[in-house]
């Protein structure tokens, strides 16, 4: 949360913690986090999955409301309505996403097919295969 924003906060208990960033990458695949609350913008659902952690959708626009909806397709996600929710629910569905194995073990899941996919070098290879290649091949009739 941009520091301009933290004043407009209430107090909050010592254990929490704002910062104006953090890399989601590095908080994701640490052993200590075991779910994910996630506004579900796509490379959020990607990150969190392929570190293996449920999600508590909370969208607020757009493509979110798409993606957090596929997110509880999979199993891996719970959600939160963002104009009506409290602490109890909060509590009740992070909760319930610890305890309840299948949320885990589907995010599991979907990191294997993520991780199969070969990632960022199989990417970097496609793309520098067509650039060598050429794509005629897709073309129907082409030369």
């Amino acid at each position: 949360m941009p520091k301009n924003q933290q004043r407009s906060l209430p107090a909050l208990p010592a254990c929490f913690r704002i910062e104006d960033f953090v890399p989601q990458r590095t908080v994701l695949s640490h052993p200590a986090v075991s779910a994910f609350v996630s506004h579900c913008g796509m490379n959020s659902i990607n990150e969190a999955l392929y570190w293996e952690k449920p999600i508590l959708a909370l969208p607020f626009f757009g493509d979110q409301h798409y993606f957090a909806a596929r997110a509880l397709d999979l199993g891996v996600a719970l959600k939160l309505n963002k104009n009506h929710f409290d602490s109890t629910e909060v509590r009740h569905k992070i909760n319930d996403l610890l305890v309840n194995s299948s949320y885990v073990d589907a995010a599991r899941r979907m990191s294997m097919v993520l991780k199969s996919t070969g990632g960022l070098d199989k990417a970097a290879d496609i793309v520098e295969t067509r650039l060598t290649e050429g794509i005629s091949y897709l073309i129907p009739n082409a030369g």
